[in-house]
């Protein structure tokens, strides 16, 4: 192994207990926030700082660090190893989106926060689509594929993930009262009409722009046959021996 891919799983390692220490940190003030958070006369004065919002809080961060162990996952079980800079973003991602978003307010304090998130998560799952692709492919890889057509597949399996996403998020709001979609204002007044579907759609549409700016991306690489994109690649690990 080279010094430069070992630099790349150290800071991979560090930036993964990092954002797992953050999350837990919060999930745990969090939920004894939410414990002792009296209902009535506080909550209506303190909109910010409601049982509903303590809630969202403490799924979002758990959510977030149970995704954070799911490379772990496909190393261990699936022998399937992702490339360091993807995984750095994976997190920095979970941080950004449960910690900052959530935690700290990101997605009311900072103009466009959500869209920022969701454009570039949108591309990268395309070149992450675009190494499930070649992945699946078998020997010669993706390569064997005509160029426009792997763009393609990359775009539509970022373009799924996003939607699944906002299946997730509809069914938390639905189950734990949570306001994930945005379908109402921060103090709890519910939209209505057109109001409650912006933020659904708009994240769906920033999600479409990423995913064509990643799948665009791939394509002239794909087209010319130049590994731009080969150290984005998830690699097969080797079945490890039984010890004697």
């Amino acid at each position: 192994m080279n010094n430069k891919l070992k630099s790349g799983k150290l800071w991979e390692r560090i930036v993964c207990w990092a954002v797992s220490l953050c999350l837990i940190g919060a999930a745990i003030y969090t939920t004894a926030t939410l414990i002792t958070t009296p209902e009535g006369s506080w909550a209506a004065e303190n909109p910010h700082k409601t049982k509903a919002n303590f809630t969202l809080m403490t799924v979002q961060c758990l959510g977030a660090f149970v995704l954070c162990l799911l490379p772990v996952l496909l190393r261990k079980v699936f022998r399937l190893e992702l490339p360091p800079g993807i995984l750095m973003y994976y997190y920095l991602f979970m941080f950004c989106a449960a910690f900052l978003g959530e935690v700290f307010r990101f997605y009311y304090a900072v103009p466009h926060w959500d869209d920022i998130l969701h454009i570039s998560s949108g591309a990268v799952l395309a070149i992450v689509g675009y190494s499930i692709v070649n992945a699946c492919c078998g020997e010669g890889g993706i390569e064997r594929l005509p160029a426009g057509f792997a763009a393609l597949c990359a775009f539509m399996l970022a373009l799924s993930f996003g939607v699944i996403w906002e299946f997730y998020e509809f069914t938390a709001d639905g189950l734990l009262g949570m306001n994930m979609q945005k379908f109402a204002l921060e103090d709890g007044t519910n939209l209505i009409g057109r109001a409650a579907l912006i933020d659904t759609m708009k994240d769906l549409i920033v999600d479409f722009v990423g995913a064509a700016a990643g799948a665009l991306s791939l394509y002239a690489p794909l087209k010319h046959k130049k590994p731009v994109f080969q150290a984005f690649l998830i690699r097969h690990l080797p079945k490890e021996e039984p010890s004697a």
